[in-house]
């Protein structure tokens, strides 16, 4: 007579998540120079922008908003590096 033993087991394997390092900006390591020459002269567009939604009266801001918000996040992801805390000596 043959006996056959047969295990069945459910085993809840969690994969190893690895949460994504954080980074900063660090304003005094960029090139704040570039940074704002490149915010100017993407933003004095805006203004006569501005200037014709008021005089029209058609205020629709959140595009001209949204237009500011994406200039300011694109200059500092281009001139500003973006480091992990102690990073840097702190001495």
């Amino acid at each position: 007579m043959l006996l056959v033993c047969t295990l069945l087991a459910e085993v809840d394997v969690i994969p190893h998540v690895v949460s994504p390092l954080q980074q900063y900006p660090r304003w005094d390591k960029g090139d704040r120079v570039a940074y704002y020459g490149y915010t100017r002269d993407n933003l004095v567009p805006l203004i006569s922008e501005l200037d014709l939604m008021i005089s029209d009266g058609d205020y629709c801001i959140d595009n001209v908003y949204n237009r500011i918000v994406s200039v300011l996040i694109h200059g500092e992801k281009q001139f500003i590096p973006r480091r992990s805390k102690n990073f840097y000596k702190y001495w």
